[in-house]
């Protein structure tokens, strides 16, 4: 299915707004609500995608989980290396001042 086969008129006929799922049951499936479903409670919910065999699910489930590994990994090691550049500083702060005297 492409974008054009969802209905973009909601049950209050409002437009309605195209998202995508990311949970384990339903990775990277598109689905269209009501861009007023907080403000007036409209349950209009329509899936754009054909549901995906389950090897599918698993493989992006599997993707998305190393993918927010390495991310996670990542900020760690920003961290670790902002540290290391205060502790360089102080280093050569401290040298500098011991060559002075």
């Amino acid at each position: 299915m492409d974008q054009g086969d969802v209905s973009t008129d909601c049950y209050c006929r409002r437009r309605a707004r195209i998202h995508t799922s990311w949970t384990d049951e339903n990775p990277g499936r598109r689905f269209a609500t009501c861009m007023n479903s907080r403000k007036n409670g409209c349950s209009f919910r329509k899936w754009n995608d054909d549901p995906m065999c389950q090897r599918s699910k698993m493989i992006i489930s599997g993707l998305l989980r190393r993918i927010n590994a390495n991310e996670a990994e990542i900020k760690k090691l920003k961290k670790i290396q902002k540290k290391e550049k205060c502790r360089m500083v102080v280093l050569v702060v401290n040298n500098k001042k011991q060559h002075k005297f």
